[in-house]
């Protein structure tokens, strides 16, 4: 088997391809599944609290009916979900924790596409556990790096290089997406867009829509569902709506970056807590419980909730008059952000694209009580659906898979052509900012790209030439200790160091990085172990006199993302990020 899936040129890695697809179809049904039964078993705070405890319409309204057993369930579920789960990536795989989608980002772009291959598994039960216990989460960055590992795992076993890994692991995260979401073209889409702000993977775009194509069709053939979301009628948009479909693709950009802030925010604050890992997700757990307890729209993968309001079921769930809708909509739009922050920046294993889709739909809804105050009756689906793939594709720099997975999502097209402004002015006003902290800019900042570059060009761009482009910022002294120099790297958002003598000679190169797990497990003495017992001496500067070339080099081999840069005395004149030696290469291109 080995032989003959072995890598040799583009016909065996797309036949290579073609087998991540029906892998990760296989899994991908085990996977939803698994989901559903448990589901079922748990009875889902979702359905169980919304159907049968919570509201009660009356003719004087909605009634709170308080059920003990209810309350409690809605309440303390999702934080057993959160513990079992933390407890799950704890023991097994931590690389597991959190969305997925970031950790599959990080290791195409440094980690050459390797994935531990316990994480597809571990990553499986721990989003099962976490969405079907109330956490409030979606399945495609759980689906992502299951995908991805299944990818990897594939690339080790036909001893692939680093090129043809990378590709697999792409790959499989579209079989995984393709199936999951019945989206062949957009999980193919998404796998190469997410990777990058501002550019698209091309060499694994064919790769992936085979892989993509092949897992739905497998998941076709055993579960015979076409698309995730059905409508009842057509939708159709008016030229008169554009206004406020304008509108819509501002206020995606708004909410948008309300949620990436308050994400990282809440994230920093979990991960400067100082608790066991595994009590976190249950922690966020319990902030989503007290949500549950009154909102349990809120809560889960919301899949079933949107599809009763694309089917205009909202004055059946809600009676409510459109000053009370409009207010209904945002009240869950906040909410929504809100668990899904908790459920996810704690540690939780799911992921924020269905979250993503349910707060899109909650704007496009809001927007649409807008239009048709001004307008008369408008398709409120039609603005939801819209509100889907703008808010998405704001928050994860993603506009083309945004549009066409939401397209594929309910098998139609209708929506094109709003669906395409919208995002555009959601995207484009967003600019750098993703949910994905993993995300690079271009293909041109990734260490993806690094052999692409023109050797030859590197090594006739002379370092004494370039000296305006030195940092200094990251370089401290040997005799600080390495609290000081924690502060320092909050403060400045760096983890590698230049490590200087008091006449600014060139000591040596620390990397927090490396050294997580000793300052970690030592606090106590954080404050008396300094810098120079730490410092790694024998990594070796570059000379002034050597070459662009020189530089990159020294950042291959010693896996550093700066490189210290001295005169023929030994002192230090500053440092070159990696970030630094791509765009002097490509001011020199762009020369040619």
């Amino acid at each position: 088997m080995r032989e003959f899936f072995r890598i040799t040129g583009h016909k065996s890695i797309y036949l290579t391809s073609a087998f991540v697809g029906i892998i990760s179809g296989v899994f991908v049904s085990i996977f939803s599944l698994l989901l559903e039964i448990f589901s079922h078993w748990v009875s889902g705070v979702n359905d169980f609290y919304l159907e049968q405890v919570l509201y009660n319409q009356s003719e004087g309204g909605f009634q709170l009916d308080y059920s003990l057993q209810a309350a409690l369930l809605a309440l303390f579920l999702p934080t057993l979900g959160g513990l079992i789960s933390g407890l799950l990536v704890y023991i097994f795989a931590p690389e597991a924790s959190g969305m997925g989608t970031d950790s599959m980002i990080y290791a195409f772009h440094h980690k050459e596409g390797r994935m531990d291959p316990k994480v597809p598994f571990v990553k499986s039960l721990a989003t099962i556990v976490t969405l079907t216990s109330g956490g409030s989460g979606g399945k495609e960055g759980p689906i992502s790096q299951i995908g991805a590992g299944l990818g990897s795992l594939i690339a080790d076993l036909v001893k692939a290089g680093a090129r043809a890994r990378r590709t697999l692991l792409l790959a499989g995260t579209a079989g995984g997406l393709g199936a999951i979401f019945h989206a062949p073209l957009g999980g193919a889409l998404t796998a190469v867009e997410m990777v990058y702000k501002e550019d698209v993977e091309g060499d694994a775009l064919l790769p992936c829509i085979l892989s993509s194509s092949t897992a739905y069709l497998v998941v076709q053939k055993i579960f015979s569902k076409s698309t995730v979301f059905s409508l009842k009628s057509n939708v159709s948009y008016s030229y008169t709506e554009f206004p406020f479909y304008f509108l819509l693709g501002v206020l995606c950009y708004f909410f948008g970056k309300i949620f990436i802030l308050f994400f990282r925010k809440i994230q920093l604050f979990f991960e400067n807590l100082k608790i066991l890992p595994f009590f976190k997700p249950a922690i966020g757990g319990f902030f989503v419980g007290m949500v549950a307890l009154f909102f349990p729209e809120a809560t889960g993968t919301g899949e079933k909730f949107l599809q009763k309001l694309l089917n205009g079921e909202f004055l059946d769930l809600y009676g409510a008059n459109s000053h009370t809708s409009l207010i209904i909509f945002l009240v869950l739009l906040i909410l929504k952000i809100f668990t899904t922050t908790f459920t996810v920046a704690s540690g939780g294993s799911a992921g924020v694209f269905g979250p993503s889709l349910f707060t899109g739909a909650m704007v496009g809804g809001a927007c649409s009580i807008l239009a048709s105050a001004f307008l008369g009756p408008v398709s409120e689906a039609g603005f939801m659906l819209v509100g889907m793939g703008a808010f998405y594709s704001g928050i994860a720099s993603a506009p083309i898979a945004g549009m066409i997975m939401v397209c594929e999502m309910v098998g139609s097209y209708e929506l094109l052509p709003p669906l395409m402004i919208v995002t555009i002015i959601s995207f484009t006003l967003s600019g750098k900012l993703s949910i994905y902290q993993n995300q690079l800019l271009n293909r041109f900042s990734t260490p993806a790209h690094f052999w692409d570059m023109n050797q030859d060009i590197m090594s006739n761009i002379k370092l004494m030439h370039i000296q305006d482009s030195f940092r200094r910022l990251a370089v401290v002294k040997k005799d600080i200790s390495i609290k000081a120099l924690e502060a320092k790297a909050e403060e400045i958002h760096a983890s590698d160091f230049v490590v200087i003598n008091s006449d600014y000679s060139y000591f040596g190169f620390l990397s927090l990085r490396k050294l997580k797990n000793f300052y970690e497990s030592r606090e106590h003495i954080r404050d008396f172990v300094l810098i120079m017992d730490l410092a790694d001496t024998e990594l070796s500067p570059v000379s002034i006199k050597g070459t662009l070339k020189d530089a990159f080099d020294s950042i291959l081999m010693n896996d550093i993302d700066k490189v210290p840069i001295v005169n023929e005395n030994g002192l230090l004149l500053g440092y070159l990020r990696i970030s630094d030696l791509f765009n002097i290469y490509y001011k020199h291109m762009r020369k040619k």
